[in-house]
This record gives C-alpha cells, sequence and structure tokens, in this order.
C-alpha cells in the first residue's frame, strides 16, 4: 500500500522531468547585445505592486488570526459560564 502511495507521488514527478527533458531547447548568449544598467531601466512598480500585495496578504492574515482568537475567548468564557450554573 504504502509503495502503491509511493509510485503514484513519483510518477507524475519522472514524466514531468522526462517531457522538460525532450523539448529542452538550447539558448546560445549574444555577447554583442550589452545593455547599460540606468535608472530608467530599472522597473520599480512591479517591486512596490509587489510589496503592496505581500503586505496586504500578512495584513489580512494577523487581521483573521486575531478574529479568530477573539470568537474562541468568546466561546471560552460562555463555556465557562454554563459550567457554573
Amino acid at each position: 500500500m504504502v509503495k502503491r502511495r509511493r509510485l503514484y507521488l513519483l510518477l507524475p514527478l519522472v514524466i514531468l522531468i522526462v517531457i522538460m527533458a525532450i523539448n529542452a531547447i538550447p539558448v546560445y548568449a549574444n555577447p554583442q547585445q550589452t545593455v547599460a544598467v540606468t535608472e530608467n531601466n530599472l522597473e520599480w512598480a512591479t517591486f512596490i505592486y509587489s510589496s503592496l500585495i505581500i503586505a496586504g496578504l500578512i495584513i489580512s492574515t494577523l487581521s483573521y488570526v486575531s478574529w479568530r482568537k477573539y470568537k474562541g475567548k468568546l466561546k471560552r468564557e460562555q463555556n465557562n459560564d454554563k459550567m457554573v450554573d
């Protein structure tokens, strides 16, 4: 049973590796095409957008966790009140 599970997990990985090896296309560098890195070439917009997305995800995760903690605390207090009666 365990061997069969391992086979089912490894089989797609092996198939993917074989497909990638078959479709490998060599890419050759051309040293004549050089681009000087200047301030104009830097894309700060993508960095800013990705930073905002990550910050938003962190804030929403922390808000959700604190809300769940608050709800759990209320439920625990209600259960403790019922035990006294």
